[in-house]
């Protein structure tokens, strides 16, 4: 926040954690807004009387109605999901099947410990293990033709948005 409030940075991500609320007031008081809430849900959880700006993809939907690329929304959700992911233990593929036995085990027992889902559920976060880690896996790598077109989108416009910000500021033309 302090690169953000001292113009090192033009954006920064906060966590959805349970000092959101007095971040965003901190950022709200010195004049910054959030832009939209990185998150895979359509709206994240918040007390009633807290007001979240929308998710990526709604905004994407509402500002670029009918040019956004199909698969932006797709590869933000990727991009949301691994984001949001505070630490993942994924075995390669040809890992034997008794360590994987092992391996899960010690993740189901550890993940089922109270001490463990209440510490997570104080800095509201969600602890998941087994067949349950396979959804949120799947929205954390989008399909190979998503992530190959998310790099050449990327290719396209990111020197035209590093030349745009490295350019000296244009002098409007004076009137004869």
């Amino acid at each position: 926040m302090a690169a953000l409030t001292s113009g090192v940075v033009d954006a920064i991500q906060l966590p959805m954690d349970a000092a959101l609320r007095e971040r965003l007031a901190m950022l709200g008081a010195k004049g910054f807004t959030p832009l939209f809430l990185n998150t895979v849900t359509q709206q994240a959880p918040a007390p009633a009387d807290m007001l979240l700006p929308p998710t990526f993809p709604t905004v994407l939907l509402r500002e670029r109605r009918t040019s956004a690329p199909a698969f932006l929304p797709l590869a933000w959700q990727a991009i949301a999901t691994a984001a949001s992911l505070k630490a993942a233990l994924v075995l390669p593929l040809l890992t034997p099947p008794a360590k994987v036995a092992r391996w899960r085990h010690a993740a189901e027992t550890c993940a089922a410990r109270l001490s463990l889902q209440q510490i997570a559920l104080a800095s509201e976060q969600t602890v998941l293990s087994g067949a349950k880690c396979i959804a949120f896996y799947n929205m954390a790598t989008p399909d190979m033709n998503v992530g190959m077109a998310l790099r050449r989108w990327l290719a396209l416009n990111l020197p035209r948005w590093k030349s745009a910000a490295s350019a000296p500021p244009q002098l409007p033309a004076l009137a004869q």
